[in-house]
C-alpha cells in the first residue's frame, strides 16, 4: 500500500486571452510517504501543476466571487487528483488538465461547494501551501492534516 502526501502552493490564473471562462493552475509537489524526512525525499518528490477551468455561462450562473473561484477550481481539481491517485491513472505528465466544469458537466443551480467550508482550510485567500493530503493509493480514503 503505497501512501503519498501531497503539498499544494499558490495558484496563478493562466486564463488565456479572448477564453470564455477562467483557469487556474495549482502547483503541488507529490511524494509517497514513506520518504518523508529521509535522505531521498528531494530525490523522490515530483513537481506537478493541475490546471482547473470553468466556463463564462457555468461561472456567470453561479455568482462567485473573484476571491471565491480559486477556492472552488482548488477543491474540484483536488478531488480530480486524488482520483487519480486512488485509481492509479495519473499520467506521468507534469501538468494535468482537469475536466472544464460547464452547465453540461454540472447543471446545479448553486455551485456545488460552499467557499466557506473551503476557506477554513485554506490558509489565505490565495494559498494553501500549508495543506498536506494523504493519499491512500489502495483504497479511497484521502485524509487532511
Amino acid at each position: 500500500m503505497k501512501i503519498f502526501t501531497l503539498t499544494f502552493s499558490e495558484p496563478e490564473n493562466v486564463t488565456n486571452p479572448g477564453q470564455d471562462g477562467v483557469q487556474y493552475s495549482y502547483p503541488f509537489t507529490m511524494v509517497e510517504s514513506s520518504y518523508i524526512s529521509t535522505p531521498e525525499q528531494r530525490s523522490q518528490t515530483q513537481k506537478r501543476r493541475f490546471i482547473s477551468s470553468i466556463t463564462g455561462t457555468r461561472l456567470a450562473g453561479w455568482h462567485l466571487s473573484d476571491s471565491d473561484l480559486p477556492k472552488i477550481l482548488f477543491e474540484f481539481g483536488r478531488r480530480h487528483i486524488v482520483s487519480l491517485i486512488e485509481s492509479r491513472s495519473l499520467p506521468d505528465d507534469n501538468t494535468i488538465r482537469c475536466p472544464m466544469i460547464t452547465n453540461a458537466s454540472h447543471p446545479e443551480p448553486e455551485c456545488p461547494f460552499d467557499p466557506v467550508a473551503i476557506s477554513r482550510l485554506w490558509v489565505s485567500p490565495y494559498r494553501s501551501s500549508n495543506r498536506i493530503h494523504r493519499l491512500d493509493s489502495t483504497s479511497s480514503q484521502a485524509n487532511d492534516t
